[in-house]
């Protein structure tokens, strides 16, 4: 027994009741920090043991030594032994004799065992799966598992939540694989039996789901096959993704790609076209790099724009109001916009830009904006489909008739009707008059009403 005991590190300790007094081994003074001649006391052990555990300690003692329950089952409890607190294990029972006609416990015998690095390893465990569920759950994984034979499916919280079930349903395998859009289950077999002929035994594959709230959802399953001890296929297990907010963003990564190399394309050829005008033989250095510079704003502009709406689509009173900004100086805003909630193409932000910017540099050099008290109004009407936008000058110098076009008509009438649409410019003595006419398709719309 004392081999057994030492093997065991295991403390022994008897407590006469009827002395109260205390006896315990060597190992079981090192487990609780007494001294090799120290007494030991019920006072002490009280002491020793933690606040918080000494009722269920007391409790225990009290049934172990009640002749009508005698309960000697081992109980776990901490102890506080130099200012650290440990974990002890003890296993008592007690010794009954009849005095005087009745049966009481004379003797109180048992163990102790140091069992803190067992807690502590317990601790961890339960610490790194609770992590690990944290993770699961933040993550939105779910592990499952099915056992081939029987075609049985694991089920859990989380592939319920994913497949849109309640969290306590208990759906089946062919119920989860009702879900699956037409030719993914296939997709999904073929995954694993190539990962198989190819001797390997994981696999992972990408498929849609149509949720039972009816939306589709992009998943990510990774298996692995596992074989029982005949070498068989047993089971199947793995975890489940949702990646539908991933595989999103992608796209739009690759759509907005695609797109802003379309827009550059075309940008390097609106910027030779007005390089080429701008800097004609004749035209004087500083002006042309004057007219270049004002035309390069406006592009960057119109970009700027397209970039806040993720290259989609922008408003239209947002583009004009960007553009006359810059002439919109003084007490008095020489501008009057109607524009509502139009929302334009993406393809028209450079055309648009670059229009407005013409009326107002002329307006600036010639017309309602070089002379205080002049007036522009803008204003948009919507009506079956297309949208008319008239430019209307007044309050400015008297307008001579023009016998020669320059760029800037030419860019509005010639080289820009053909993004917009019809462009009908008239130089009415009270003033400048624009209109543009767009009806393409699918090139306008009024926020809200999709």
């Amino acid at each position: 027994m004392r081999l057994a005991v030492q093997a065991a590190r295991l403390g022994i300790w008897d407590w006469d009741l009827e002395t109260n007094r205390f006896e315990y081994t060597s190992r079981a003074r090192q487990i609780f920090g007494f001294l090799a001649d120290e007494e030991v006391t019920l006072e002490k052990l009280r002491a020793l043991t933690h606040p918080e555990d000494l009722p269920m300690t007391s409790a225990q003692a009290r049934v172990a030594l009640d002749p009508d329950q005698n309960i000697d089952k081992p109980y776990e409890y901490r102890i506080i032994r130099h200012g650290e607190i440990r974990w002890v294990r003890a296993h008592g029972e007690a010794v009954f004799a009849r005095q005087g006609g009745r049966r009481r416990a004379v003797r109180y015998i048992g163990t102790i065992e140091d069992i803190t690095h067992r807690k502590q390893a317990e601790t961890d465990v339960a610490e790194s799966a609770r992590k690990l569920q944290l993770a699961i759950e933040i993550a939105g994984i779910a592990i499952w598992e099915v056992k081939l034979a029987q075609s049985k499916l694991a089920v859990s919280p989380e592939l319920n939540r994913i497949f849109g079930y309640g969290p306590d349903d208990q759906p089946s395998i062919d119920d989860f694989r009702s879900h699956y859009l037409p030719g993914e289950q296939e997709r999904i077999r073929i995954a694993g039996a190539e990962a198989i002929a190819a001797g390997a035994s994981k696999f992972e594959v990408e498929f849609r789901i149509r949720r039972r709230d009816d939306v589709v959802r992009w998943l990510l399953l990774r298996a692995e096959v596992l074989r029982d001890s005949k070498g068989e296929f047993d089971r199947v297990v793995g975890v489940l993704v949702d990646i539908d907010e991933q595989k999103r963003n992608l796209e739009r990564q690759q759509l907005m790609t695609r797109e802003l190399s379309h827009r550059v394309k075309n940008s390097l050829t609106v910027v030779q076209a007005l390089a080429g005008q701008c800097f004609r033989e004749g035209q004087p250095v500083y002006n042309a790099l004057e007219e270049f510079r004002g035309r390069l704003q406006a592009l960057a502009t119109a970009n700027d724009i397209l970039a806040r709406t993720e290259w989609r689509e922008f408003g239209l009173r947002d583009l004009i109001v960007q553009i006359a900004q810059p002439y919109s100086g003084g007490l008095v805003d020489p501008f009057e916009i109607e524009a509502g909630e139009t929302v334009l193409s993406s393809r028209l932000s450079q055309p648009m830009a670059l229009a407005f910017h013409e009326l107002c540099t002329n307006a600036a050099k010639y017309g309602a904006l070089s002379v205080p008290g002049g007036k522009v109004s803008i204003h948009c009407v919507e009506t079956d489909g297309k949208l008319s936008i008239t430019w209307k000058e007044r309050g400015g110098p008297e307008v001579p008739p023009r016998q020669n076009q320059g760029f800037g008509t030419r860019l509005l009438t010639s080289i820009l009707v053909h993004e917009m649409g019809a462009v009908d410019l008239r130089f009415e003595p009270d003033g400048l008059l624009c209109q543009f006419t767009i009806s393409a398709p699918g090139a306008l719309r009024t926020a809200g009403n999709g």
